[in-house]
């Protein structure tokens, strides 16, 4: 009931290997419906140590917007899981073509040293999946919608 409120949009974009293209895409498409938005971007939580990304960008590092990170922080803590908060100045995620637009975003990881754990690895298999990682990021997400 307390999700009745929001207009919660879940967007599967691909082409994140292209440019981001997926993501350009939809914000040039809804431009004008996503003002004020939060756009949560979730890289590889299936595996590795759960995050959020305090800055990305190969050309330009940009930063997390910091009012959803300290919301996914709080909240994070509070289900008794911290996040850590990791700088990946050498990716960039679909969040970062949002942030570059001036939209507030955020990219949650799970990162493995200075990577996205099994991404782009022949060990990225569906039977690898840590489903405790993904009901955990599932509970915070859903937590950060409820108190946003």
């Amino acid at each position: 009931d307390e999700l009745l409120g929001h207009d919660i949009w879940f967007v599967a974009t691909g082409a994140s290997e292209n440019g981001n293209a997926g993501i350009r895409a939809f914000l040039d498409t809804h431009r004008d419906k996503l003002r004020g938005v939060f756009l949560i971007n979730l890289e590889s939580v299936g595996a590795g140590q759960i995050a959020t990304l305090a800055t990305e960008g190969e050309q330009r590092t940009l930063k997390g917007d910091k009012r959803i990170t300290k919301l996914v922080q709080r909240v994070s803590a509070d289900f008794h899981h911290p996040f850590e908060s990791v700088d990946m100045p050498h990716v960039t995620t679909d969040a970062y073509a949002a942030m570059s637009m001036s939209l507030r975003s955020l990219t949650i990881g799970g990162v493995d040293g200075a990577n996205f754990a099994l991404s782009h690895t022949e060990d990225d298999q569906p039977y690898n999946v840590d489903l405790d990682n993904v009901a955990i990021v599932s509970d915070v997400v859903t937590e950060v919608i409820r108190r946003s």
